[in-house]
């Protein structure tokens, strides 16, 4: 039988010293979906719908975006956590989130016969999916820093998207990667070093680079990537003839 955890880790702490908070009540949808309750379920992809769709776009081929979607959402429906005063759906979100993107590109990737398998760390979305982002940012500036998170490593990618898009603080990344705030905090500085190092070998010189970091660290180019998002339009796999 299926043992039930506790979500999160009990080695993980919740929010350091910040005060105790209400149950988060996306959890309560979660268990009333769970329950069977659909209405509950539909809540929570239409409010989880963009947030997924920003972690998967840039590490996947578009025509995968949705699949993904879908997968993410069924994992946490399908999980047996039970979770804790201080867990965040959120947190428990990206983590499947997470897993779900990792079996998508062992899989992918392995369908040569190789069994090994793949290293988030050492692989990036853009050796995994080659050619550009999916997403067409409106300046120069900005596709700059798509293309520089697609050449770091995948993990690296994830907790800095994590980090700006879904202003998610190192503490909550901790509890999706099963860490403390202080490793993350390291994890975080590591992959700012990363990304500047791509960021250098995409831009055209010294004052390129200085002002499209500048922007980045700022954050303001965040809004943009939200409004392209929402100009996508998800591809639709056609279905095989019965």
């Amino acid at each position: 039988m299926m043992g039930v955890y506790w979500w999160p880790p009990s080695g993980v702490p919740g929010h350091g010293s910040l005060p105790t908070v209400d149950r988060d009540p996306d959890l309560d949808l979660l268990e009333a979906w769970r329950g069977g309750d659909e209405r509950a379920g539909n809540r929570l992809l239409r409010q989880y719908l963009q947030p997924l769709r920003r972690f998967f776009v840039n590490k996947v081929a578009l025509d995968d975006l949705e699949d993904l979607i879908q997968q993410t959402m069924l994992g946490c429906v399908r999980g047996t956590e039970r979770f804790r005063g201080d867990a965040k759906f959120k947190t428990y979100l990206f983590t499947i989130a997470r897993k779900a993107l990792a079996y998508h590109h062992r899989t992918h990737r392995n369908k040569d016969g190789r069994t090994d398998a793949l290293d988030l760390d050492a692989v990036s979305a853009r050796e995994l999916v080659p050619g550009p982002s999916s997403i067409v940012a409106k300046t120069r500036r900005h596709q700059l820093m798509l293309e520089a998170l697609r050449a770091i490593p995948l993990d690296d990618q994830i907790i800095l998207e994590l980090y700006y898009w879904e202003e998610m603080s190192a503490s909550e990344i901790g509890q999706s990667y099963d860490m403390g705030e202080p490793a993350i905090r390291g994890r975080l500085k590591r992959a700012k070093k990363a990304f500047e190092h791509a960021l250098a070998e995409l831009t055209s010189g010294e004052d390129e680079f200085s002002s499209t970091l500048s922007a980045f660290e700022a954050g303001s180019w965040v809004e943009e990537i939200r409004e392209r998002l929402h100009e996508l339009r998800p591809v639709r796999k056609k279905r095989r003839p019965s």
